[in-house]
């Protein structure tokens, strides 16, 4: 955008190496990912962005390879049903010339759409006396997750290089101004 911040992945001691930046796990179902890319270079790398429904596995949403010349790119990309996390994964290629960037990262809820509440837990106490006939379950409540609230995150000038973590919420208390 020409303002404001953007993160992006060093390649000059990083050929071959993954970095990944995931959101939070979300309360509610996830409509839609958009963000601008630059990735500029003759041994350029990829960029993928996986969604997961139960934050175990992953499938390749959206990708791009290679070169794209020295300008930024948009990309919005629908998420699948039930989705309720996604993350970037930057693959830099054989060289220092495949530094790639993410800037204006936004992530949109899907209205439509419900989770499949799941049941609470039960716990029982124990038993106090033989004479006790059946123990009392105390239900556990379902853990929090963080809501989808047309969620946008700018970064700018947070150098990835060395990283390899799931850090989204994390990154936004290292980013720096250009």
């Amino acid at each position: 955008s020409g303002s404001g911040y953007y993160m992006y992945t060093e390649a000059s001691d990083a050929f071959n190496t993954e970095f990944t930046l995931t959101s939070p796990v979300f309360a509610e179902c996830l409509g839609g990912v958009s963000f601008y890319y630059h990735m500029y270079g003759y041994a350029m790398g990829t960029l993928e962005l996986e969604e997961t429904t139960d934050g175990v596995t992953w499938t390749t949403s959206w990708n791009m390879t290679g070169d794209q010349g020295d300008s930024w790119q948009s990309a919005t990309v629908a998420a699948s049903a039930f989705v309720r996390q996604v993350r970037l994964v930057a693959y830099t290629g054989t060289s220092y010339t495949s530094d790639m960037a993410i800037d204006n990262f936004a992530i949109f809820p899907n209205p439509t759409c419900s989770l499949p509440t799941p049941a609470p837990t039960q716990t029982f106490e124990p038993t106090p006396s033989p004479t006790t006939a059946v123990p009392t379950p105390v239900p556990t409540p379902s853990p929090t997750r963080t809501p989808v609230v047309n969620t946008q995150v700018s970064m700018s000038g947070l150098n990835c290089s060395g990283f390899s973590a799931t850090i989204f919420a994390a990154a936004l208390d290292m980013l720096v101004p250009n």
